[in-house]
Order: structure tokens, then C-alpha cells, then sequence
């Protein structure tokens, strides 16, 4: 998909008229200058705008009054304050203190400066290879409706090999994990229960007359804290692993959990301790480490990982066509 996933849902809520797509493209544009620069003057911007892809009515200067109203537009919308300073005379994106507004920010505006270059840049859509990302985002739009006014969803949704099921969802967030998009919420045919759905699974979602009251203790990303993707079925516990020296830079690099800590550095090998529950998703990324990655604990950790790795290679010492693939013969 050529269009970030975020901008092409963002898109698709705020959509109502070619006008109004030329509107975003602008607020986007603007955000990402002055994002990008740190702090810039109006004359700059105005010079930026006049060669401007973006600049469809081939402005010479990026008009004062839409610029004020823009700037407007953009906080209401997105929560994103530009300011002026006048001792410099520079413009420049607000920082707030609240540490998770500013890590949802710099997302928005991560997602904003790659759109933004994608739009002006669309002569070369044949060398910008994108992965695809699953049906079902059509669906967020609407979801994030029903978050913002506390409505009760009805949904569709089916399991991979089951017929499909029917039932309201009370909506308590949203969340992407490996190109898919979940919602995480509270089901009426499991009530005592949160559950997690994934939209490439669901048919339908329509908003119902139904309201709901969102727990006052409810804390997205305390709900998920302490786990690796969406899987919330086991207890946190101390996991210890070694990777050896290929493996390590790219666990360094990119962490697995925020919890992960780099605690022993040798020529050979590097260890890294995590506080998380081990779940599905964690143990499946564990494997892409293959034989880069030892686990030290716990030690039902290292014998499960022992023992797929022991069917892994029985398989192949077994030959072609051995039905190793079949998980009723594994």
C-alpha cells in the first residue's frame, strides 16, 4: 500500500469532499515543515510553499489568514499546538510534558512527515515498496467513533477455520501489532471478560444505539504493559536470554519490550533480561532469532524451546513429504 496506514484511515474519517482532502494535505504539509525544521520563520515557510507539490492553487506565499486559521484547525484536530516565539521569530511544534501525549505525538507526526514525502512524491511510487497491510482498517474509523462517544458496537467477526459470530463490543482501545489493527474491549457474550479482536477477521461494525461507561481504572497501555503484542494470558515473569554476537546489535537496536535490559557484553554474546509474560506472540519472535538465541530462564521457557526446536530438526532429518507441517503429527 502506497500511503501510510494511519494517514490512509485518517483520510478516510475526515473525508467528505475533494476540498476538504486538499484541507488535510495542507495541515500535513505544515506540520511537517515546521516539525522538520525545528523552527522556522514565516518567510521560509512561504518560500517552502511556493514550490510546494501540495500548492495546487500555485501560491506564492502561504496566505496569512489561512495560515492563522490553519494553525487553528490543527490543534483542535490533532492536539498539536505551533508556536511562536518572538525573541527568534521562528515558529515551531509545542513540546508537551505529558510523557505519552509526546510519544503519541511524534507518532503522528512520524506518520505526517512519511505521508507528506509520499504525496510529493508520487513520480516514484515504483521504488518506494511498501508492505501490505490486511484488510479490516475501513473498520477504524468507525470504531474510533464509537471510543470518542462511548457507543456500543455491533460486530461480525469470524475465527480463522469457524463460522462466523455475532455481538456487541464495548470498545476500549485500539491497537497495531504486526501490520494488523486490533480492538480491545468488552464483548456481550463473554461480559465478565476483555477481549481482543483482529479487524482482518471482522465482516461488520456498525455503531448501536447502546452506550457504556469506560472503567475509570482502565489504562491502555498498562493493560498491555506487560506483554509483546496481543496475547494477554499469562503472568509477568523474569525472562533471561542470550544472543550471540550476529543477533545482538538488532535486539540492541530495535527492543522487544520496554522492560528489556542489556545486562552482560562479551566478544562471544550478549545478555538481556526482560520483565514480561511469555506469550504466543513473544516466544514466536523469539524463534525468528533461530539458533542466534539461547533462552537461560525460566527454565519452562528453555525446555519449550528446546523441545520445538527438537521437532523442528526431526523433521527435516525425516525428509521430504514427512507431514511435519501437520500439527496433528508434530
Amino acid at each position: 500500500m502506497f500511503f501510510s496506514s494511519f494517514f490512509a484511515i485518517f483520510v478516510a474519517y475526515f473525508i467528505g469532499s475533494p476540498m476538504q482532502v486538499r484541507f488535510l494535505q495542507r495541515y500535513v504539509w505544515l506540520i511537517n515543515t515546521i516539525s522538520q525544521s525545528g523552527g522556522i520563520s514565516k518567510d521560509d515557510i512561504d518560500h517552502r510553499w511556493a514550490c510546494s507539490s501540495v500548492n495546487d492553487n500555485h501560491e506564492s506565499v502561504y496566505p496569512n489568514r489561512s495560515f492563522l486559521r490553519h494553525k487553528e484547525d490543527i490543534a483542535e484536530i490533532f492536539g498539536i499546538e505551533i508556536v511562536y516565539n518572538r525573541r527568534t521569530n521562528l515558529y515551531s511544534i509545542a513540546h508537551t510534558g505529558d510523557v505519552r501525549t509526546g510519544e503519541l505525538r511524534r507518532w503522528l507526526l512520524n506518520s505526517f512527515v512519511v505521508s507528506n514525502a509520499l504525496i510529493e512524491s508520487q513520480q516514484l511510487h515504483e521504488r518506494i515498496l511498501a508492505e501490505q497491510i490486511p484488510e479490516g482498517q475501513e473498520f477504524v474509523p468507525t470504531i474510533i467513533e464509537a471510543m470518542r462517544t462511548n457507543q456500543v458496537l455491533e460486530v461480525v467477526h469470524t475465527r480463522f477455520g469457524q463460522a462466523s459470530q455475532m455481538f456487541t463490543l464495548e470498545p476500549y482501545c485500539l491497537k497495531v501489532f504486526k501490520q494488523r489493527w486490533y480492538v480491545y474491549g468488552r464483548p456481550s457474550n463473554h461480559p465478565d471478560e476483555r477481549r481482543i479482536y483482529a479487524l482482518d477477521r471482522v465482516v461488520s461494525v456498525r455503531l448501536t444505539s447502546g452506550t457504556f461507561v469506560l472503567p475509570e481504572d482502565f489504562d491502555a497501555e498498562a493493560e498491555f504493559a506487560n506483554y509483546y503484542g496481543v496475547f494477554t494470558n499469562r503472568e509477568a515473569e523474569l525472562v533471561r536470554l542470550r544472543v550471540e554476537k550476529v543477533g545482538a546489535p538488532y535486539m540492541r537496536t530495535l527492543p522487544l519490550h520496554h522492560s528489556q535490559k542489556e545486562v552482560l557484553v562479551t566478544d562471544d554474546y550478549s545478555e538481556f533480561t526482560f520483565w514480561i509474560a511469555p506469550t504466543f506472540d513473544f516466544i514466536q519472535q523469539l524463534r525468528t532469532y533461530g539458533s542466534q538465541l539461547e533462552v537461560l530462564e525460566p527454565e519452562w521457557l528453555r525446555d519449550e524451546m528446546r523441545e520445538e526446536a527438537r521437532k523442528l530438526l526431526s523433521c527435516y532429518e525425516a525428509g521430504r513429504n514427512s507431514g511435519c507441517a501437520n500439527p496433528m503429527k508434530a
